[in-house]
């Protein structure tokens, strides 16, 4: 649940700028070649050989033989390979992962005969491939996967189609968690996906076919999905879908009681239309919990249709409508349904074209609602008159504790407004401000503000056009404020022709993420939430004076 609350946040918010350091999954990788190479090593060990300096056709020999504790290979075949190393897999045991990204392209024999193998096989848990891309769809049948790990990714070609119908044959239990078919992912989406390892994962794109292929596929998921058990996360991003193929997969959820989140991004044909399908088939459905609609050109009447919606369900929790045109109308009717449903927690209806109608409806829902958790309002400069009437709110409310105003237009008044609010916050845990032009001056408000507020642990600014004077104001609020462990500043370069950018030294942005990356900020931090025990023994605190 954590790691689709961080998906949420990821597709949520505007996209955040690396910052000059390994990432948490760059880290991860690191991790697991660290690994592979000590178990190539200790095969190669034990066999008194290098397993580079073996001919194809003699590791394939080695594969088969099930002598060699061989648990990682990393090979390219070509259509007449296909036979032997399907035949070693059916009799090898200790193979887990298997690589086939440098294969030639145009195999046909091969994969079949792959595919029957690898139903057989029981114990190969990690299979990469960007050319043999139809072993998924047969693997997805296998009867015993013993591993939370199966990744493939394959370039986009229709292919998969021809396969898709065998998802309704997967076993009752499958152990299959990371099903990457796109390599065209939406930045941090995948990435707080691809963390997770209980449920079985499904991202397609079909953005190179016609139009009818795309619904055509969306309509093949949708009829496996009427009888697969496993499949709990739907991806279906860049898709070019249509109503046609929108309405499909809203049939199935009538009755499909395992999805628990959906994602629908960047597919502009699905319309007002589509929008309606999805709010009746929610009407009945008692399992979706996320539902991302960003970009699929929903405006006002669809809106409605979803507000109807809301009316009735209690299980959906998360509502991504980001970049869409629902305007003021929309706006209003969502405002109006939140003050009575008690279910959603997050709520995205940034770059919608809401005016200062919407935004004030908005900040009115937000003095009574007492469930959102997350909401994001950027991207909306028509209403930036009223951003006042918001922030006054946001100082009555107590439940929210994520807040994006990316590209909002602040101006210097604005973020003398936030920062008071951040003074007497207590449940505001992630602010993002991305894309506004603060400057140096609004950088030393906001550290102003941090000197005072303990709760704040996120911060964006990437884009807000700062420079080493606001940084280092930045910098030295964390001598003292413990709770803010990331600090977002962007790239160090950007590229694109971004209108505004932070022009902050190299090395100043190291000496604050080295402050950041302090492992006695962190566990001060996990101490302040909860997260860890304070390691300090109990015996040395009196009685009187603990405190959970």
């Amino acid at each position: 649940q954590n790691e689709q609350d961080r998906l949420v946040r990821s597709a949520a918010m505007a996209k955040r700028g690396t910052r000059g350091r390994k990432s948490k999954l760059e880290t991860r990788e690191e991790e697991v070649d660290q690994r592979e190479e000590g178990e190539v090593e200790s095969a190669e060990s034990e066999l008194g050989v290098d397993l580079e300096d073996l001919s194809m056709e003699e590791q394939i020999a080695l594969i088969r033989s099930n002598k060699a504790q061989v648990t990682t290979l990393s090979v390219g075949i070509t259509e007449k390979q296909g036979k032997p190393l399907a035949e070693a897999l059916k009799k090898n045991t200790h193979l887990l992962q298997l690589d086939l990204s440098q294969s030639f392209e145009g195999l046909t024999e091969a994969i079949k005969l792959l595919a029957g193998a690898l139903k057989v096989n029981k114990t190969l848990t990690l299979f990469e491939s960007a050319t043999l891309m139809p072993f998924l769809f047969y693997r997805a049948c296998s009867h015993s996967l013993n591993s939370p790990l199966f990744s493939f990714t394959w370039p986009f070609i229709p292919l998969s189609l021809v396969f898709l119908p065998t998802l309704s044959r997967t076993p009752h239990q499958p152990a299959l968690a990371q099903l990457s078919l796109s390599v065209a992912l939406f930045f941090s989406l995948w990435y707080s996906f691809s963390l997770q390892i209980s449920s079985f994962i499904l991202s397609l794109s079909f953005a190179s076919c016609s139009p009818e292929v795309r619904d055509e596929g969306a309509i093949a998921i949708a009829d496996a999905l009427h009888v697969n058990k496993s499949l709990t996360t739907l991806l279906l991003i860049d898709c070019c879908l249509t109503h046609v193929g929108i309405e499909a997969l809203a049939d199935v959820l009538k009755v499909n009681t395992m999805l628990t989140a959906l994602s629908l991004e960047n597919n502009p044909g699905a319309g007002d239309k589509g929008a309606t399908a999805l709010a009746q088939a929610l009407r009945v459905n008692t399992t979706l919990e996320c539902l991302n609609l960003a970009r699929n050109e929903i405006h006002a009447a669809g809106a409605e249709d979803l507000v109807e919606m809301l009316k009735v369900n209690t299980t959906l929790k998360k509502l991504i409508l980001r970049k869409n045109a629902i305007g003021d109308k929309g706006a209003m009717a969502l405002a109006t349904v939140l003050k009575v449903n008690t279910t959603v927690d997050f709520l995205d209806v940034s770059f919608n074209d809401i005016s200062t109608k919407g935004l004030i409806a908005i900040a009115d829902t937000l003095k009574f609602n007492s469930t959102l958790q997350g909401l994001s309002l950027g991207g909306n400069p028509k209403a930036k008159t009223k951003l006042p009437v918001l922030i006054d709110a946001l100082k009555v409310n107590t439940t929210l504790t994520e807040v994006s105003l990316d590209s909002a237009e602040l101006t210097i008044k604005h973020v003398r407004l936030l920062a008071d609010w951040l003074r007497t916050n207590t449940s505001l845990t992630i602010l993002d401000l991305k894309g506004n032009n603060l400057r140096d001056a609004g950088a030393r408000v906001l550290a102003k503000a941090l000197e005072v507020n303990t709760v704040l642990s996120q911060l964006i600014l990437n884009e807000c056009n700062l420079t080493a004077a606001g940084a280092t104001a930045l910098k030295n609020v964390l001598q003292t404020n413990m709770s803010l462990v990331d600090l977002d500043l962007g790239d160090l370069v950007i590229f694109g022709g971004s209108e505004i950018t932070n022009i902050i030294p190299s090395e100043l942005r190291d000496e604050i993420y080295d402050i950041l990356d302090d492992p006695a900020r962190k566990a001060a931090r996990a101490i302040a939430t909860g997260e860890v025990a304070d390691s300090k023994p109990a015996q040395e605190i009196p009685p009187a004076k603990r405190t959970k």
